[in-house]
Formats: C-alpha cells, sequence, structure tokens
C-alpha cells in the first residue's frame, strides 16, 4: 500500500510506520494494534466505529491516546486502518501523511 519516496509503492509516506487493515463486522469489538514507543493512529475507510465513546464515520480517524489497549466496537461492518508510528523516527509528523496528502484525500483516491 505505501512506502518510502522511490520505492515504487502506489502512496509515499515520511514516517517509519506500521500498517494494519482490520476488519470489523457490525456489533463486533477489536483491540487496535499497539507497540511500545510508538503511536497509533487509526482511519475508518469506511463504515461506522465507536472508540473513546465518539462514533467514527467514513474518512473518521484519531491519534489514539493513552497506553495499552485501544477497543473499537464497529456501529456499522467497518474497515479501518491502523498506522503505528514510531516517534523516535527521524521524521515524525504525529499522523502518517504522504506526499504532502492529507489522509481523507489519499483515501478517496484509493476507492476509485
Amino acid at each position: 500500500m505505501f512506502g518510502p519516496a522511490g520505492s515504487g509503492a502506489h502512496f509515499h509516506v515520511r514516517n517509519a510506520v506500521h500498517c494494519r487493515d482490520i476488519r470489523i463486522a457490525a456489533g463486533e469489538t477489536t483491540i487496535l494494534p499497539t507497540e511500545p514507543g510508538r503511536r497509533t493512529y487509526f482511519f475508518v475507510f469506511e463504515g461506522c466505529v465507536m472508540a473513546d465513546g465518539q462514533s467514527f464515520g467514513d474518512a473518521g480517524s484519531r491519534l489514539a491516546t493513552g497506553a495499552g489497549r485501544i477497543p473499537v466496537q464497529a456501529v456499522e461492518d467497518a474497515v479501518v486502518l491502523a498506522f503505528v508510528v514510531d516517534t523516535q523516527a527521524e521524521v515524525y509528523r504525529g499522523g502518517t501523511g504522504g506526499d504532502g496528502e492529507p489522509v481523507h484525500a489519499m483515501a478517496a483516491r484509493a476507492r476509485r
């Protein structure tokens, strides 16, 4: 899905980041991936989920706060991308974006 500039990947990122594609059926709960020393940012590619008492629909996103388990419950079938970002990397922006393009625009382009 993405890689460093010059890698031939469809999208480019500036961060040291792991990406997880998570599919959640309506009514189910999953725990977002975390790693020590990293922050987890999630993006709802499609569907609707609840996290931290808030609803997130298509193109909704959030940088998860706190440590430990981060539960996400699907209100409707959902596809969630979880980005686990290395905060100690040479380039860290607190998010994921690449090529100056917002994640929302990247997702819209990928849906076509």
